[in-house]
């Protein structure tokens, strides 16, 4: 295959990743918005569905880096930084849109974070307020009335 197509499938590759990329980071806003609203429920679906989408990603990743190896062999290039030397079509596109994935994964992992320390402090008020409870039962167990001693009925007697 020639370094031109190359650079098209490389660009299609990385066009669809994109677009995939901004439905996680739609998903990751959307998370949030679930886990500020107390809708946990609503969190665990929307991680399955950025799993599909990761999988997705994942099957492109695969398929990106066979024709970037291709490309490599054919230019005798050890990176793509040395792309722009060939002044081939498609290598400016190509750069713009990698460079937009890398901005999109910026964002997703800001937001991850915003959410992980939003859960963590959901899951530290939540361990509060079980522990409260339970010292709460403990308390009232100890001034609480006593059991009443049932008297045994029965005796054994000797004589």
């Amino acid at each position: 295959m020639e370094a031109v197509k190359l650079i098209r499938q490389l660009n299609s590759i990385s066009k669809r990743k994109l677009d995939l990329l901004q439905e996680i980071e739609a998903c990751t806003f959307k998370q949030g918005e679930c886990i500020k609203s107390g809708k946990l429920d609503e969190v665990e679906k929307i991680i399955e569905e950025k799993q599909k989408l990761m999988n997705k990603i994942d099957k492109l990743d695969s398929e990106f880096a066979v024709y970037a190896g291709e490309l490599k062999k054919i230019l005798n290039i050890s990176s793509f930084e040395s792309l722009p030397d060939f002044n081939m079509a498609g290598t400016k596109e190509l750069k713009e849109v990698v460079e937009k994935i890398y901005a999109v994964l910026g964002r997703i992992k800001k937001m991850d974070e915003e959410n992980t320390a939003l859960v963590k402090k959901e899951l530290s008020q939540t361990g509060d307020r079980i522990t409260h409870t339970n010292t709460f039962k403990k308390v009232s167990k100890a001034y609480g009335p006593s059991k009443p001693v049932n008297p045994s009925y029965f005796f054994d007697k000797k004589n």
